[in-house]
C-alpha cells in the first residue's frame, strides 16, 4: 500500500555497537549475510553467533528494494555494510546508479514488529518535525509473515558523504574538530528544544491501535512503550511488565525497579553466574539483589528532581552520537568545513527525563577528565610545539579538550538547563545531589549482570549525602552493613582490576569479549601466555581469569562455524 509522508509516496509492505572492519565495508559472500561476520567472541562464541544469526530471502529483499526505488529495474550489487548486536545493514546499488540501505533487526533487538515500527517513526519524526538530516525511509515491513523476505526490514536512502568514525576524527584538524562539535551541538539543540509529552518511544499514530497504550504527540505521531533494550532483553520480552509510556517521572523509575525485581524472582534465582565475572560471592545471592532494589525503590521519591524543568521528556539518539552515526559532506570537508549530511541508526531511541541525559556526545567524550584539565592549563607555546603535535594521542586529546570547552561554553550560553544536567548535578530541594553517570536507573537495569556492588554503593552514598538535610533519610543502613558492603565492593573492584589488565592484550573492551576478526588469533596466543605468567608468578587462580574460553580454541571464522 502507499502512504503519504511530506507529499512523497512511501511504500509500506504490510505494515545501536557498530563493528565496522577498519572503517571500510568489506564484501561478504552471500552465505555470510546471515551470520555475524564483523566480530569474534572470547566467551561463549557459539551461543553469541547463534543469537545474532538472521536468515532471510536475499532475492526477495532485492525485489522489495527495486519496487521501492523509482526507475530501478534490478540490484547490481549487495554488500553487508555493517552489523551490530541488534541489526544487519546492507548496501544495495541499483541499475540506475542509486544506492540504498536495508536494515534488518536481529532477534536480540526485541519484538521485531515494534522495533521496526518505532525505528521508522522515530526517523521520520526527527526528519520532519525536528529538521534533523535523516535518510528518508522508502519502504518497510514490520511483519515477516507478510513478506517473501522472511524478516522485518527497512529500506532507506543511503546517507551521503562519509561517517565521522574514530579513524576519520583523528585525521581532522583542530579547526575541523571544533566545526564538528559545533554541528553536533546544533543537532542536540533540536532534540532539546522539542520536548515530548511522555517518556517512551515514538510510533506512528495509525499504528497506535496495536499498542497497549499511547500518548498523542500530534496527528501523525504518538509516544508508545519504551523500546529500550533493557525492557526486552532475554526473558524480559515475555514478561508481563510495565513498559510505558509514562507521564509520571516517579513511575518511570518505579517501572525499572519493579521490572528487575520481577525478573530476579522469575528467572534470576535459576541463573548460574560465571564466577570469572561475578565476584564476590554475594553477587550470586538473589535475595541480596532484591534487598538492594527495595532500597533503590525507597530512594526514588528523593532522587527525582522537584524542578519540573529537569523532568522534560527529551528524545535522545540511542547511541549518543558516537561518530559512526554522524555523516559529513566530503566536498565540505575538502574545503576545510564540517557539514552534517545525515544522522543514522535510530533503532531503540527513547524519550527520557532530561536529568538522566546530561553528558557529552560520545564523539567528543574525553574519558580522562584529569588529562583535560592539564591540557586546558597548558601554554599556547607548548600546544603549538612541533614535538607536541607529533604525538597523535596528545594532539587528539587536546582537540577533544578544545571541543569540550566549546560545547560547554555554548551550552552555558544558550541551554542553561541542559548545562546543569550535563554536569550531572541534580537539584533536590535546593541542594545538589551529584549522580555520576551511569545513573541509578541504568545501574538497576543491569543489576544482576555486572554492577550489583556499584548500585549498593550508590544507595549508601545517598544516605551519607542526606545526613546534612532537614528531610528524613529515605532508609537506614547500619554501619555494620555499610562496612560489609564497602568490603565487598573493594573485593569486586580488585577482581575487575585484574580482569581489565587482560582486555587490552586480548584486543577487547567488550564485557562479552567481542574481538575484531583480524585480531582473534593473536588474542588466543596472548591469553595462553598471560595465563601461564599469572599462574606461575602471581599465583592467581587460572579458573577465575576472564575469557578462559580462548585457551586451546581452534581458529575458525564465524562463517565456518
Amino acid at each position: 500500500m502507499l502512504r503519504e509522508i511530506s507529499g512523497l509516496p512511501l511504500l509500506v509492505i504490510n505494515g545501536a555497537r557498530r563493528f565496522q572492519v577498519d572503517g571500510i565495508p568489506k564484501p561478504i559472500p552471500p552465505e555470510g549475510f546471515f551470520q555475524h561476520t564483523f566480530g569474534r567472541w572470547a566467551k561463549d562464541e557459539a551461543s553469541q553467533l547463534r543469537r545474532r544469526y538472521l536468515e532471510f530471502n536475499i532475492d526477495a529483499l532485492k525485489a522489495a528494494t527495486v519496487k521501492a526505488v523509482d526507475g530501478a529495474k534490478s540490484v547490481t550489487e549487495m554488500t553487508k555494510f555493517h552489523e551490530t548486536d541488534f541489526s544487519k545493514v546492507f548496501s544495495l546499488t541499483l541499475d540506475n546508479g542509486q544506492k540504498v540501505m536495508a536494515r534488518l533487526p536481529t532477534s536480540m533487538a526485541g519484538p521485531a514488529r515494534l522495533v521496526t515500527e518505532s525505528q521508522v517513526a522515530t526517523s521520520e519524526f526527527a526528519r520532519q518535525r525536528l529538521g534533523i538530516p535523516v535518510p528518508r525511509t522508502l519502504a518497510w515491513c514490520a511483519d515477516r509473515d507478510q513478506t517473501d523476505v522472511g524478516a522485518e526490514f527497512i529500506i532507506e536512502e543511503a546517507p551521503s558523504g562519509v561517517d565521522l568514525c574514530p579513524q576519520r576524527w583523528s585525521t581532522l584538524s583542530l579547526a575541523e574538530k571544533l566545526g564538528a562539535t559545533r554541528e553536533v551541538w546544533k543537532i542536540e539543540k533540536k532534540l532539546l528544544d522539542n520536548p515530548m509529552p511522555a517518556y517512551g518511544s515514538i510510533f506512528f499514530r495509525e499504528d497506535a491501535e496495536s499498542l497497549e497504550k499511547h500518548v498523542e504527540v500530534d496527528q501523525t505521531f504518538v509516544v508508545g512503550p519504551s523500546m529500550d533494550t533493557s525492557f526486552w532483553a532475554d526473558e524480559r520480552a515475555a514478561m508481563d511488565i510495565e513498559r510505558g509510556p509514562w507521564t509520571d517521572p516517579y513511575q518511570f523509575l518505579v517501572a525499572i525497579c519493579n521490572r528487575e525485581a520481577q525478573w530476579i524472582n522469575e528467572y534470576g534465582r535459576f541463573q548460574r553466574l560465571d564466577p570469572r565475572f561475578h565476584q564476590p560471592d554475594s553477587t550470586h545471592d538473589p535475595d541480596a539483589h532484591l534487598e538492594a532494589l527495595a532500597l533503590f525503590g525507597q530512594a526514588i521519591p528523593y532522587v527525582v528532581p522537584s524542578d519540573e524543568a529537569f523532568l522534560q521528556s527529551t528524545l535522545a539518539h540511542p547511541s549518543g552520537l558516537d561518530g559512526s552515526n554522524i555523516w559529513i559532506s566530503e566536498s565540505a570537508l575538502a574545503a576545510g568545513r564540517i557539514e552534517i549530511t545525515a544522522i543514522t541508526d535510530w533503532q531503540h531511541a527513547v524519550a527520557s527525563p532530561l536529568y538522566l541525559l546530561g553528558g557529552l556526545p560520545a564523539v567528543i567524550d574525553l574519558g580522562d577528565y584529569q588529562k583535560k584539565k592539564q591540557l586546558q592549563t597548558m601554554s599556547n607555546d607548548k600546544k603549538n610545539s612541533h614535538e607536541f603535535n607529533q604525538c597523535a594521542a596528545e594532539y587528539d586529546m587536546l582537540a577533544k579538550t578544545e571541543a569540550f570547552s566549546y560545547y560547554e561554553t555554548k551550552t552555558d550560553e544558550e541551554l542553561q538547563l541542559y548545562a546543569t544536567t550535563a554536569r550531572s548535578a541534580v537539584m533536590i530541594w535546593g541542594r545538589s545531589l551529584h549522580i555520576v553517570r551511569p545513573s541509578m536507573n541504568v545501574i538497576a537495569t543491569i543489576l544482576f549482570i555486572l554492577t550489583f556492588s556499584q548500585l549498593r554503593a550508590k544507595i549508601y552514598d545517598i544516605q551519607r549525602r542526606w545526613s546534612d538535610s532537614e528531610f528524613p533519610d529515605p532508609y537506614y543502613i547500619s554501619d555494620e552493613k555499610a562496612d560489609m558492603w564497602q568490603a565487598e565492593r573493594k573485593e569486586w573492584q580488585e577482581h575487575w582490576n585484574v580482569m581489565r589488565l587482560f582486555f587490552p592484550a586480548l584486543s577487547t573492551y567488550h564485557e562479552e569479549g567481542w574481538i575484531h576478526p583480524g585480531q582473534y588469533d593473536a588474542a588466543c596466543e596472548n591469553f595462553v601466555k598471560m595465563k601461564e605468567y599469572w599462574t606461575a608468578n602471581i599465583g592467581y587462580n587460572p579458573e577465575l581469569l576472564p575469557f578462559i574460553d580462548l585457551a586451546g580454541k581452534e581458529q575458525k571464522t564465524p562463517v565456518d562455524e
